[in-house]
């Protein structure tokens, strides 16, 4: 099963950079591409809202190693990826689960297209970092029933790793006593577990927000009820996603405000819900637990990226990426339930069902992935799934400015121009006109474009320019006798 999920996963060795946070990541980043800084910056990383010191790290490193090239930050998510898929099977091992359940949990997770965003995107870095690192807390959480202070402090200290990536490793702490609690392990001893990781936590938190007011990345609702129906917006949105009925897309789809009533969208939570319960109801104790216990887990992992602390976020598929592990579990155990009452074909049934999902997820990941292979191909798809976001379209065009031809700058251009106006794309359209040779159209079109935008200095100066050098050859024009440059 390794084995296909590298498979799928591979071809993003030759995927490149893509103009969304890869920049501010990695590309612009000077804790990556600059010299040495001051101790405190390196730990603290400003930049970017919160301490990533580890993520940052890594990016250093590969680029120390292979120079600006991509190949190897993307190799290094593929293996990643596969750490956490080799660590939700031995998590669901841990918790009691039998082999079928844990492979069938691992193959989900593994190749789940909701996963392809973080596998396959360079800026996906900092979440597999934190998957790692909280999956193995987590197992580290229930290997032990009456855990030692030693224990205690390495809980804490694989905690602490994962806040060395982001701040959503604090939900580990939540994730590990709802896991216990699952194989009925002792309460008490459970606290004293994460107890010293619950005080990081708590001083860890102010800490962060902090560091995201400081990026504006932190915003007041309008209102209680308008935030409590972007949480549970987006957490219908993300259960559709992980039903596949939603196709997965670029984290920069804005969602629409206010969001309308959207059934496979708004009736999931409390279907998910009953759906829980009545599962719950039907199994045998032992795999109620389980149940139970997974899905709160994943509960306490996706709460940082609900929506409920007020940042500004959109609806990503990486917020899935680590509650998927919990909720892959939860499916196998209720598969399992299911298919023992199949008797005697049972096994015939299991390895059906594994090969039925390993059909229906692989080449489906495999497209996902493919999304990020350029800057180009990630925003036709989100142009392709929005189309009437103008920004998206401002992406796309600059994109295939930087990375295709004149010819294919000025086909998006047109394109965009179509679906919001010609003013909007004058810039674009101007720049690949004046690429084409068409000196004349080009100008035209850059002149409307400093109608739409009078502030802009830079247009106004390659207007000027450009007049210059039109100007000039009608200087040098047949008609003086002298041959046309």
């Amino acid at each position: 099963m390794g084995a296909v999920v590298a498979a799928v996963y591979l071809p993003t060795a030759g995927f490149g950079f893509v103009s969304w946070d890869d920049p501010l990541h990695v590309l612009e980043n000077p804790l990556v591409v600059g010299p040495p800084q001051p101790a405190r910056t390196h730990l603290l990383t400003p930049m970017l809202g919160y301490p990533s010191p580890l993520s940052v790290l890594t990016h250093r490193l590969e680029r120390a190693l292979v120079g600006p090239s991509a190949w190897l930050h993307h190799v290094d998510n593929v293996l990643l990826h596969l750490l956490a898929v080799g660590l939700v099977l031995r998590l669901a091992r841990a918790i009691g689960a039998s082999a079928f359940v844990a492979g069938l949990a691992a193959l989900v997770f593994g190749l789940h297209p909701v996963g392809a965003e973080t596998v396959s995107w360079v800026s996906g870095r900092k979440d597999l970092l934190v998957a790692v690192a909280s999956l193995s807390a987590c197992l580290f959480a229930v290997t032990r029933a009456v855990p030692t202070p030693g224990r205690a402090l390495g809980f804490a200290a694989l905690v602490a790793l994962g806040l060395a990536c982001k701040p959503t490793a604090a939900a580990a702490v939540g994730a590990a006593v709802a896991l216990r609690c699952a194989v009925g392990l002792p309460l008490r001893g459970t606290l004293g577990l994460v107890a010293p990781a619950g005080l990081l936590v708590l001083g860890y938190v102010p800490f962060a927000m902090h560091g995201q007011e400081a990026v504006h990345a932190v915003v007041a609702p309008s209102s209680g009820l308008r935030h409590a129906r972007d949480v549970y917006y987006a957490l219908g949105h993300h259960l559709a996603l992980v039903l596949r009925l939603v196709e997965p897309c670029v984290k920069y789809l804005p969602v629409v405000v206010p969001m309308p009533f959207t059934p496979r969208v708004d009736l999931l939570p409390p279907l998910g819900l009953a759906a829980t319960a009545l599962a719950a109801a039907a199994l045998a104790p032992s795999r109620r637990r389980v149940v139970l216990g997974t899905v709160a887990a994943a509960a306490a992992l996706y709460a940082p990226n609900s929506g409920l602390i007020p940042l500004v976020r959109f609806l990503a598929d990486t917020y899935v990426y680590l509650p998927l592990s919990m909720l892959a579990i939860a499916f196998g155990t209720c598969a399992e339930a299911l298919l023992l009452r199949a008797g005697a074909r049972r096994h015939l049934y299991e390895r059906a069902l594994a090969a039925g999902l390993l059909v229906a997820l692989a080449p489906a990941a495999y497209v996902s992935s493919s999304r990020y292979a350029s800057s180009v191909t990630l925003w036709a798809h989100a142009v392709a799934h929005n189309p009437h976001d103008a920004r998206l379209c401002t992406n796309w065009c600059e994109a295939t400015r930087r990375e295709r031809s004149p010819a294919d700058h000025l086909a998006a251009a047109d394109a965009c121009a179509a679906r919001h106006g010609q003013a909007r794309f004058a810039k674009h359209r101007g720049i690949a006109l004046v690429a084409l040779g068409r000196g004349q159209e080009g100008l035209a079109s850059l002149e409307r474009a400093m109608a739409y935008a009078p502030h802009d200095v830079e247009l106004a100066r390659a207007v000027a320019r450009l007049r210059a050098a039109l100007s000039g050859r009608r200087t040098a024009s047949p008609t003086s006798g002298a041959a046309s440059p």
